[in-house]
Parts: C-alpha cells; structure tokens; sequence
C-alpha cells in the first residue's frame, strides 16, 4: 500500500458525542480554496478529503466518492479497507491514486472537466450509511501574458488591463476603491470590458485606456484597484490577486478661489495650478520623473507582485533634491466700467500652502478690502447675437425677427439713456455696410421724424436691406444675399457722450434649402462600401466621414481629404461627393463601430457649426455581422459582451440602404431589417 501525504483515516475515527457516524464537508488537503492546474498533481496538491467520526465500536466497511456535474453524477469511486481502492468510472476513470491506505481521492492527473460537486459516503459494518453534502471543487488554470498599466493625468487616473487566459471564468472588479469602507466608489462599466472564449474553454478578459475623474467631492481615502478571483457557485469568493495605486495630486488642496464681488476681478498665475479637490495651489519642481505605473508580466497573475503607484512615487520623491518652489499668484483689479476710487489701484496676493489662505505680497499691506472700485459708467455690452442663440441665418427659412435679427445687448444705469445705435459690416479689415439708429425724441417721448426720415441710415451692402423703423437699435435684415455673411459689430452712445463698442462677431448665412444629402451604402461579407453627395451648399463646408467609434470617441477610420470632390458654382456654393470606397471591417475593428457623415460650417475662428449628419449605427451589432453560430454571442451577468473576434463571420448583405437628410434631419429608405440605420 502506498504511504499517505495528508491525514490518515484513523485522524477521522473521533469519538463524537452524538451516536452515529457523521461525514463531511469534503475539503482539499490543507484547506487549499482550489487545485492549481499549472502545477503538477501530487499527494500534497491534487488530494480531496473525506472527513468523518465514528462512535466507539463503529467500523468502516466502505468509502465511496462521488462526483457530480450539476443534477448529473458523472464519476465514481470507492474504497475498502480490506482491498483499497477499487476501479473509478466515468470522468474518474485512469485519474484516481488507487493504491492509497485511506479512503480520501488523490487525483493522478488533473483536466478542466474534473472541477466540478464532490461528494463521499461511508458504510459501517452494522449496515449504517452516511453521506456529505455536495461540495464544489474548482481546477484553476492561468497561463499566457497578463498586462496592467495605469498613469495619471493630473486629476485623471487612465488605466488598461488585460488578464492571463484563465479557466474557470475569473470574477473581475476595477475602478475607484474606498480603501476604508472596502467599497467601489466608481467602477469600470460593462460596456468597457472585452470577453474572448479560447478553443481550450479558458477566457481573457481586458479593457482599454479607462479614465476616472478625481474632484472635490470624491472620497479622501480613494485608490484605484483591480480585483481579480473567482466565484463558486454558493457565492464564495475566492481572491487571486489585487492591484492598488494612486497619486499624491488626488489629496492636494490649494487656496480657494478669491470670490469676486464689489465689482473686482481676479486672474491667477499660473493659471493652470488648478488642484484635485478644489482652490490653486503652489509649483514645486523637482528632478523630472513620470509619474507613470506599467506593468508587464508573463507568468500567471497570481504569482505577480509590484509596488503601489504611491510607493512608486514616494521612492522617487526621496531622491528629488534642489527643489524650486514658485508661490501661486493672485491679482484682483476693477472690473470693466469701474475705475480705483482710492490710493489702491492693484492688489497681488500670494497663496500660504500651510494654512490654504491668500496673503499679500511681499512688502505690500493692501488685502482684496482695500480696493475700493467706482463706477465710470454703468454701460457695459454683451456680445453681438442671433434671436434664440441661433447660430447662423437660415436662408431656407427667409428673412424675419425669429431668423435675420441682430441684437446689439448693452445695459445701462437707471439714469443714462442711448442716444445712437451705430452697427458696421466687416470684409476682412473693410467697411463693406453701416447701419445708423437714433433714439425716440426724449422731451417728445417718441421717435423725432428727422432721426426716421434722416437719421437712421443705411449704407453699402446693408443699404434697402435693413428695417429702418425699428425701436430698439438692433439690425433687421429684411433680405438675405449671400454676401451680407461676414462679422458684424456694433457701438452705443450715451446721451453723456460715453461710447462702448462690441467686438466683431462673424454671422454666416447659411443656404441650406439646397443642402439635400444622399448616402447610398450596402456591406457585402465584411467590405462596407458607401457613397455620398451634397448638394450646392453655401458657405464652402466643412465634411467629414467614416467608421466611428463611440467607446473611441472619434472615426476609428476617416476618408481622407483626397477622396473628396468638391465642385464649385457660379453662385458661390459647392457640393462635396465620394464615390464607392470601401471600409473593411476585421478583428481590430471596434464593435460599436458606425458610419458616420457630418456636415457642418466652419467660422474663421475655427468654431464649427454642425448642419446635419447621417450615420449608419453599429454595422457590426446591427445583425450584420454574426458569430459563427456554433460559437454564439454571450452575455454574463454583468453585461459584458463576448467577442469573439477571430470567429466573425459577416453575412453578405446586398441590399441597398439611401439616406436623405436635410438640416437636422434623417429619413431612411429602402432598408432590410439587417440594414436598419440610426437616425441623428
């Protein structure tokens, strides 16, 4: 017989206070939570114990072992004491140590379909039986490359982790943890990580460049932590390894913002020292290192072991000598309108990082009380704008106050009154058209007939365009031409004589009636191929278009610039066109990947407008590419989708799918269900 490793069946003869034989829980030798797959089975590793206690003059006549895969038993084995181990059936069969002196189940060879319910019985000679209950024996295997790195941007924690591949299916948390409740604050969604299913039945798991925002209201005691273990099937959790790490700019504090009031402004510099939790704080530089964790390891995780980003930092911080500190600055001065009514024009302030406070400068006494601003006229201006916040004259809609109106916003005091109104069409650095508007008579109390008939003039390219009759100031244009786009400003005048003018502000008028888009597309295998044109469209637009990914947050795939052709017209619009290019669509392509066609005007300080867009959603998970159907989609219970890249197979799609679309609208034609398209 062969000599046992682990407890030997007289260990479990006790004497009980009950009478009868007592069996179980089974367990693994010296309580281990699993079998480990990557080592090799032995009697200290791959042994399955059967416990249990006999009363005085009780007598094992067999030991029996069962093993089950949910309602299904699926192996078998017993032992005597008089002939050993006997023969092993089913799953069990040529994987069982037959020559042991006790009845507990050494496993000879170790395979993923050996994980499973175990459960053992005795029979005593006096013909009493007794079983266990079942109890779940997981076989873990980790193998492959594992990867972790996480850096900090400021307030921002960016993290990306890919997992060993790993059998059974691991449980994974990662996000922002509350090291003294042992809590997720914030977590990695669902939607972000990436499930692949190996021929084997192992799984790796991964996600890419997850960022999490750090601000006043998050949690002092907040780390970013991975979690990895596994889960049995009575909710046991069974934690394989963990990773934490954080940057000291989470916990910073600074000075807090000096409040204005009493009609004082203030700027900082620098005016990027903006802290994690609120107010600005002060520059120390130092020997330059990144603080920036990255971790690569090629041997299952659970044999990994690396430093905390905090420690990281610490180690290198210890090093750091010759620090600069430069003292963050705060300067509060009379807003626009008011003037220094005292002997304090300026007041400088500097920020004391011990005590968070603002103080002042060096060899000055003045504080933010001392400045004392007065009014030098209550006239302040808004900028230039369109009825409703629009951002651009609609030529299809025509001139009217809800579309071609020019609102000139200024406030005043109680007492002062305008005089003039004074609006001026800029081409470049040129006058190209004025606009003049006179107040109501004040001792008449309405408007003086020589402002109408004389004062209120308009010239240049705003001559017989603009409503003369108005009795606010503001610009009516009661005709649209292409060439009235261009930057407006406009000035007020006081009845005292004080005058304020606006800055330029570019107005586009924008043809969009003729703005009919059509995109045909169809996605034949896993070849997307569209093509698109506009119509004659003023001004010259700005279009882009693609594969694009939301996850992403940009076109993973753009058309570039040369595959555009762009007409010209006499009138001074254009179209814009491609013709049949094609998109292939593989295992790197993202799975939220949509078409996507945007159409918009760019100003000239490069503010972009959006006109319309059309976009064709999710050509991948709108049914028109499918997995293999012998490996279909999954889904676990927390959402994560299964991709199973190397497997896709595309469905051939041969119907045509038109989208129209007008300013702000989609209307789709012609679509199989397999063709559906999203509509912006």
């Amino acid at each position: 017989m062969k000599p046992t490793h682990c407890l030997s069946t007289s260990l479990h003869r006790l004497a009980g206070a009950a009478w009868g034989v007592s069996v179980g829980p089974v367990h693994l030798l010296n309580n281990q939570s699993y079998i480990s797959f990557g080592l090799k089975p032995s009697p200290n590793r791959s042994v399955i114990l059967c416990p249990y206690q006999l009363t005085a003059g009780e007598e094992v006549q067999r030991v029996y072992w069962e093993m089950w895969d949910d309602f299904e038993q699926v192996g078998t084995y017993e032992w005597r004491p008089a002939t050993g181990g006997q023969a092993a059936t089913g799953r069990l069969e040529g994987v069982v140590e037959l020559n042991r002196d006790d009845g507990e189940l050494e496993l000879t060879k170790l395979r993923y379909d050996l994980a499973g319910d175990y459960l053992c019985g005795v029979d005593l000679t006096n013909g009493q039986s007794k079983n266990s209950s079942k109890e779940q024996v997981l076989i873990v295997d980790m193998s492959g490359s594992s990867s972790h790195s996480t850096y900090f941007d400021h307030c921002r924690a960016v993290n990306s982790f890919t997992s060993p591949a790993t059998y059974p299916e691991p449980t994974l948390r990662a996000g922002l943890y509350l090291e003294g409740s042992e809590t997720f604050y914030k977590e990695v969604s669902g939607k972000d990580w990436m499930k692949v299913v190996h021929p084997n039945g192992s799984i790796t798991y991964s996600y890419d460049k997850v960022s999490f925002e750090i601000d006043k209201n998050s949690p002092l005691d907040i780390v970013f932590k991975l979690k990895m273990g596994f889960t049995k099937s009575d909710g046991t959790y069974i934690s394989i390894s963990s990773f934490s790490s954080s940057s000291p700019s989470w916990i910073e504090h600074g000075c807090p913002d000096v409040k204005e009031r009493d009609h004082k402004g203030v700027r900082y510099f620098p005016s990027h020292n903006i802290v994690c939790r609120g107010g600005h704080k002060n520059t120390t530089k130092v020997c330059s290192f990144e603080n920036h964790l990255k971790i690569k390891a090629h041997v299952p995780l659970e044999y990994l072991r690396v430093s905390t980003e905090r420690e990281l930092i610490a180690a290198r911080s210890s090093q750091a000598t010759n620090a600069v500190s430069y003292s963050q600055q705060a300067t509060v001065t009379c807003d626009s309108g008011y003037r220094s009514a005292g002997d304090v024009s300026i007041v400088v302030m500097r920020c004391n990082g011990a005590t968070r406070t603002w103080q002042p400068e060096k060899g000055t006494t003045a504080t933010f009380d001392d400045l004392k601003c007065a009014v030098t006229s209550a006239l302040r201006m808004g900028l230039v704008h369109l009825p409703h916040d629009n951002r651009y004259i609609n030529y299809t809609k025509g001139a009217s106050p809800d579309n071609s109106l020019l609102e000139c916003v200024h406030h005043l005091d109680e007492e002062e009154q305008v005089a003039t109104v004074s609006w001026t069409l800029w081409d470049t650095m040129n006058t190209v058209g004025t606009f003049e508007w006179h107040s109501a008579d004040p001792e008449a109390g309405r408007r003086s007939i020589d402002a109408f008939l004389c004062g209120a003039v308009a010239t240049g390219k705003l001559e017989g365009v603009v409503a003369l009759g108005r009795d606010d100031g503001f610009l009516e244009l009661l005709d649209l031409r292409y060439d009235l786009s261009g930057e407006y400003s406009c000035a007020v005048t006081l009845t005292n004589g004080k005058r304020v003018e606006t800055a330029k502000w570019e107005v586009l008028i924008v043809e969009s009636r003729s703005h009919l888009s059509i995109l045909h597309r169809s996605l034949s295998e896993c070849t997307y191929t569209t093509s698109y044109s506009t119509l004659a469209m003023f001004p010259k637009p700005s279009v882009r278009a693609g594969l694009y990914s939301e996850s992403l947050g940009g076109f993973y795939k753009e058309l570039p610039a040369s595959q555009w052709r762009v007409e010209a017209y006499e009138n001074g619009s254009f179209t814009h066109s491609y013709n049949q290019v094609s998109f292939e669509l593989d295992a790197k392509t993202p799975m939220d990947v949509s078409f996507y066609v945007t159409v918009g005007i760019m100003k000239s300080d490069s503010n972009y407008i959006p006109v319309s867009s059309a976009m064709d959603k999710h050509i991948i998970r709108a049914k028109r590419c499918k997995l293999n159907p012998s490996r279909e989609e999954q889904t676990n219970d927390t959402g994560i989708d299964v991709i199973k890249r190397r497997i896709m197979v595309c469905l051939v799609n041969d119907s045509l799918g038109v989208v129209r679309s007008g300013v702000g609208m989609v209307k789709v034609a012609g679509y199989s269900e397999s063709g559906a398209v999203g509509m912006i």
